[in-house]
């Protein structure tokens, strides 16, 4: 299945179902439901074919219940979860860093303008 936790901002086709927590502390919580087996599986049974793939219905995925535990024990979950996707964040940021000394060094290192 295809869950993802996108932590920049961009266009995305009209397939794509974009879940943002109104609470930024029930983040971790959302991607944990979102990208478990039995919500894809209840997405799964619930979408409609579309012209090449099923298309998840967010009317009937909206319906699926969560349970939501006490502050304290979401708090510890989110501090949880954050440093997984804070790794994510940083990974992102230097894999565009990356690709940008690539982009800058690999014209002058094809034209023998850099020497190795």
């Amino acid at each position: 299945h295809k869950v993802v936790f996108a932590p920049i901002s961009g266009i995305c086709s009209s397939d794509t179902i974009v879940i943002r927590p109104y609470d930024p502390t029930h983040q971790g919580l959302i991607l944990a439901v979102a990208s478990g087996e039995s919500f894809v599986q209840f997405a799964s049974k619930t979408s409609k074919e579309g012209s090449k793939m099923p298309r998840a219905n967010w009317k009937v995925m909206a319906q699926y219940p969560v349970f939501v535990p006490s502050n304290s024990l979401l708090a510890d979950f989110e501090g949880f979860v954050s440093n997984s996707t804070h790794q994510i964040e940083t990974l992102l940021q230097m894999n565009r860093k990356l690709k940008e000394a690539r982009d800058a060094l690999l014209p002058r290192l094809m034209n023998g303008s850099l020497p190795v």
